[in-house]
């Protein structure tokens, strides 16, 4: 990690007030953290961004686990954490102040095997069920573009069930074929 000096200290007081960073992350996202099944230790883009600001701001770290992103941002509602990484969305911005953004998102979707879906336009079409983690990334960007498919909310990532053999993945970086490719960037 880099040597840069470490904020002042009237930013690391705003940032850690309690004099912990407390970061609230949402467990089982890359993005956020996963637990290593061997080692058991924690990784993540935002364990290791928070564990880095921690170092920087010389005070103890303290993860705050969700178990989906919905939870993590009720919790900000009431001060549960001092800071996460979550999307930009201006809905949020009544409790939330962002920074400028750490990571930027390719949202793909998965179809079964079978599926005629090729694009977009296949997906929003009524009888259409798609599943989503609550007030995700996914549920706020479909939410607004969606005119005729149900979205189907979960708690989380896991709770959608869709691994396992029959599902192929749409969007990403590796699709099935070019003209397939169906995603959404958003920034968080």
């Amino acid at each position: 990690m880099s040597d840069a000096p470490g904020p002042s200290a009237e930013a690391a007081n705003a940032l850690s007030p309690t004099g912990k960073l407390r970061v609230g992350l949402n467990i089982g996202s890359p993005t956020h953290a996963i637990r290593d099944a061997q080692s058991g230790a924690m990784k993540g883009v935002g364990f290791d961004l928070a564990t880095e600001l921690a170092r920087r701001l010389h005070v103890p770290l303290e993860t705050v686990m969700h178990k989906s992103i919905g939870e993590l941002v009720d919790a900000g509602r009431f001060g549960r954490w001092d800071i996460a990484f979550i999307g930009i969305d201006a809905g949020r911005t009544t409790f939330l102040d962002y920074t400028r953004p750490h990571l930027e998102l390719e949202v793909g979707y998965l179809l079964s095997s079978g599926s005629a879906i090729a694009g977009f336009s296949g997906v929003d079409q009524p009888g259409v069920r798609i599943a989503v983690p609550e007030n995700g990334h996914a549920d706020i960007i479909l939410s607004r573009a969606l005119k005729h498919a149900k979205l189907i909310r979960a708690a989380g990532a896991q709770a959608l069930g869709c691994r396992g053999a029959g599902w192929r993945r749409r969007g990403g970086p590796t699709p099935p074929r070019k003209s397939s490719r169906t995603s959404v960037r958003t920034t968080t």
